[in-house]
């Protein structure tokens, strides 16, 4: 697949493309956490946008559960088909390179944490995407919390991840 099988939609975005995390289960068997806020706000992206294409990227298992397969079974749960995914990446670099062999450079809709959509950004447009941002925004952390984001970010970035 690369950008000539898919029409740009609305913007000559070419895919939307949902970073994966811990996969947490809600009480209904759908996502929870971080991963729910990503696929809610890549699917309604994609329902405003007319988007036919959805890449779930994230290799890592959690309790089992592949990142990619939990977040395409969530938007299929939503109704959403067109979904492909990428279940060998394992950092955010690992996610905008098996990516960019999927679909090759185009224009896409990047969806992530928005303390980590600086950072993916950056990774996906040195692998040749023009990127949209479309941050998932979750509840404001506590300090403590923020500090350690900063600094992962910061040691990620410093490693090229």
């Amino acid at each position: 697949m690369n950008e000539k099988d898919v029409e740009p939609v609305d913007g000559g975005i070419h895919a939307v493309v949902i970073l994966g995390c811990r996969v947490r289960r809600a009480p209904d068997g759908g996502l929870d956490g971080a991963l729910g806020r990503r696929v809610a706000a890549g699917a309604a992206f994609a329902r405003e946008r007319g988007a036919t294409r959805i890449v779930v990227a994230g290799g890592k298992p959690w309790r089992g559960v592949i990142e990619a397969d939990a977040m395409a079974d969530a938007l299929a749960r939503q109704g959403l088909s067109g979904v492909v995914r990428e279940r060998r990446s394992w950092s955010t670099r690992q996610n905008a390179e098996n990516t960019a062999m999927l679909l090759g450079p185009c224009r896409v809709a990047l969806v992530t944490c928005a303390w980590h959509m600086a950072r993916a950004s950056g990774l996906f447009c040195a692998h040749g995407f023009d990127v949209v941002p479309v941050p998932a925004h979750g509840p404001p952390p506590g300090f403590v919390r923020g500090a350690l984001r900063w600094g992962k970010e910061r040691f990620a970035a410093a490693l090229g991840e």
